[in-house]
């Protein structure tokens, strides 16, 4: 009787744990059809952050050209359109120093995004995606703490960018 590598038996046993349990790569979904002619609305901004609307759709469109290698259209030449609002921006205390004096806030951002066909029919939609982010609260020094929440709310906004383009390329 002819021997069996350990080599080979560990590589036939692998393959057969893996076909059996329906493993796949991450990412192997095939992308959308849609996403060859893509128009990115500007989103509508429903909290009082100023220039939010802004942020957030430059991030989406940043995220959409780095990671899926994808060319943006005018909403003329577009096949689908990806448009949506900013349901909420609040903010809390985490950590205080006294009953009056934080020493780290925490900041959240929520959005609704769809995709839709020109016809207006949806595609993929994505309600709820939110992201959380935790920064300093110097003490006696207002600007130093209005930068560090600015720049949360840029973490934030690259955040939610990837967890919309993640949401919408799943598969399910």
């Amino acid at each position: 009787m002819k021997k069996i590598k350990p080599v080979w038996l560990m590589i036939g046993c692998l393959l057969v744990f893996m076909s059996a349990c329906a493993y796949r790569f991450a990412g192997s979904g095939e992308s959308l059809p849609e996403f060859d002619r893509l128009f990115i609305e500007l989103l509508d901004n429903r909290t009082g952050e100023s220039g939010i609307g802004g942020l957030v759709t430059d991030d989406l469109k940043n995220e959409f050209i780095q990671t899926y290698g994808g060319t943006l259209t005018g909403s003329e030449d577009a096949a689908a359109v990806l448009s949506g609002k900013i349901t909420g921006l609040r903010s809390w205390t985490v950590s205080r120093r006294g009953a009056l004096t934080s020493l780290e806030r925490r900041i959240r951002l929520e959005v609704d995004v769809s995709l839709k066909r020109k016809t207006g029919e949806i595609i993929r939609s994505a309600r709820g995606v939110s992201a959380t982010e935790t920064y300093a609260v110097p003490a006696g020094d207002k600007t130093a703490e209005e930068a560090n929440r600015q720049a949360a709310i840029a973490s934030l906004s690259r955040q939610i960018a990837e967890a919309v383009f993640h949401r919408l390329t799943e598969d399910f």
